[in-house]
């Protein structure tokens, strides 16, 4: 189990948090994104069960909020705000999401395959 929580994660070269490969049982909480020269949260592949939860996620530089890749994830009560491109962004995977706002500069606030 990764636990990531009560954070500023600010003006990294990459992306902001990176949950890889075999990762399982994640949970971030409560963190401050931004600023981030990638993604703001980076989901890979081979992931499972990832709850993402009132989070700030802000003006991440090049892509997304969030960007999922594969595995299942809970994405609730964060704020997205100034992203350069999506909110949330889902090449695949299991997505459930709610009670998130959005106040974008690209894109918009999703893509791809999420259940309410």
């Amino acid at each position: 189990m990764n636990l990531i929580h009560d954070n500023r994660i600010i003006n990294n070269s990459q992306n902001g948090i990176d949950i890889d490969q075999g990762s399982q049982n994640s949970r971030i909480s409560r963190n401050l994104i931004q600023g981030n020269n990638t993604e703001g949260i980076w989901c890979d592949i081979s992931t499972s069960s990832a709850y993402i939860l009132n989070n700030t996620i802000s003006e991440n530089a090049t892509e997304c909020g969030i960007h999922i890749v594969d595995g299942s994830y809970n994405i609730y009560n964060n704020i997205f705000l100034s992203n350069n491109s999506w909110g949330i962004e889902v090449i695949g995977g299991t997505v459930t999401a709610g009670y998130n706002l959005f106040f974008s500069k690209g894109s918009g606030d999703t893509t791809g395959s999420i259940t309410p």
